[in-house]
């Protein structure tokens, strides 16, 4: 299940439950096309354990609408050059409580425009202390 080999079409009509049981490997070996394709409510139910797969250029092929609801634990879970490969558009579109639950590795990881990228808000929900390592 989701290799190079599926279709988008056929990625698009796994269910949530397949969704959630896909593994790191599967969505490393999956391109640009077939993660686009797989729905938020479906992004929203990657595993931890699958997001470390995501490849920078998966993540930022993510619409932000599937960006935004990416859960906070399975955020975390991402490598910051992973993060890296966001867009400056997903960035300022990050949800306060997306952005408040980076980790000080992430935070401090994220390239000059990304940092550059983040609103008032989304600042103010990090605290001073990540805020002074940007």
């Amino acid at each position: 299940m989701a290799n190079m080999y599926e279709t988008s079409t056929q990625i698009a009509a796994l269910t949530t439950t397949q969704i959630g049981s896909l593994t790191a490997a599967q969505l490393a070996v999956m391109n640009t096309t077939q993660l686009s394709s797989i729905s938020s409510t479906g992004i929203a139910q990657l595993a931890v354990t699958a997001v470390p797969g995501l490849t920078p250029g998966e993540i930022g092929s993510l619409s932000t609408t599937q960006t935004n609801v990416i859960p906070t634990t399975q955020l975390q879970a991402i490598s910051v050059a992973t993060l890296q490969g966001l867009t400056t558009t997903q960035v300022s579109n990050m949800t306060t409580t997306q952005v408040s639950n980076l980790t000080a590795a992430q935070v401090t990881g994220l390239l000059t425009t990304q940092a550059q990228a983040l609103t008032t808000t989304q600042l103010t929900s990090l605290g001073g202390s990540l805020v002074a390592a940007l």
